[in-house]
């Protein structure tokens, strides 16, 4: 009797302390997406754009589109997959960039498809891109620097942390800023600087059910920088991301970023106000 009691007994406490959160959980994570699957963001970008100096312009420029991740299978550890965007729309107030016309770029964006390889820790080699060429200034600024950045910080954003992941945890990586901006503008700004990227996970919350992990990014820095057109400059960068990570499976369920880009080129002056947001679309 008292054998019985005592085992009920550790069994009711073994219970309180699960609940009590005292048992301790793995919390891996791992880009684990399941082979011939699809995920659909419904993605909106707005920037707000001032030229100053030796000439005047500003605009403000909002982009929505369907934004597809693509999974195929995977080899030896390294998942193949594929982004491309639909339904791609372009609002603008003004020019986005002195002869470029959003509209256009917006058809582009739709016939690129940007592939690669990603591993479970969402490290990314072998990006290219197909349905474009990349000779072509217009190829580049569609694609936006998204082949470089995924190189850099992970196919969602974010390289994953070997061990288990905590409240307050932190890590660093870099990005290729110059090779982002070379995309970005077509050329006609670049460098051979990176900036530095701080990771912070914030904390884990229940979403539909499954746990998932907020993760904060900030890159705040400067670099300097070269222009064919107007010479030697800086870049200034001041940005705060979050993420919203499924721990089953390593998909991003909600990204956002925000903050602040200067680049000073001395007789041109480019001051951008950048926010955008892109959410898993529920089936």
């Amino acid at each position: 009797m008292r054998a019985r009691t005592g085992m009920w007994l550790a069994a009711v406490m073994a219970v309180a302390v699960a609940g009590a959160g005292l048992i301790p959980q793995d919390r891996t994570l791992r880009f684990r997406p399941a082979a011939n699957t699809e995920y659909a963001y419904n993605s909106v970008s707005e920037t707000s754009m001032a030229i100053s100096g030796m000439m005047e312009q500003s605009s403000d420029t909002k982009v929505t589109s369907t934004r597809v991740l693509k999974i195929k299978d995977t080899v030896d550890g390294w998942t193949k997959f594929e982004w491309h965007s639909r339904n791609v729309k372009t609002e603008s107030t003004g020019e986005a960039m002195p002869g470029m016309d959003p509209n256009s770029t917006g058809k582009v964006m739709e016939q690129v498809v940007v592939a690669g390889e990603v591993n479970e820790l969402a490290t990314v080699r072998n990006i290219r891109v197909v349905g474009g060429d990349t000779s072509d200034p217009m190829t580049m600024m569609a694609i936006g620097g998204m082949g470089q950045t995924m190189v850099d910080l992970g196919i969602s954003g974010t390289k994953l942390p070997e061990g288990p992941l905590a409240v307050g945890q932190t890590w660093k990586s870099e990005l290729n800023i110059g090779k982002v901006l070379n995309e970005q503008s077509g050329g006609m700004v670049t460098s051979d600087k990176s900036l530095p990227v701080e990771y912070k996970v914030e904390g884990f919350e229940m979403i539909d059910g499954v746990e998932h992990v907020k993760i904060t990014s900030t890159t705040v820095g400067s670099v300097p920088i070269s222009s064919p057109m107007a010479g030697e400059g800086t870049l200034e960068s001041n940005t705060v991301g979050t993420i919203l990570v499924n721990m089953t499976n390593g998909i991003a369920t909600k990204s956002s970023i925000e903050g602040t880009q200067t680049i000073d080129l001395g007789m041109v002056v480019i001051s951008l106000k950048i926010k955008s947001v892109d959410e898993l679309k529920k089936n």
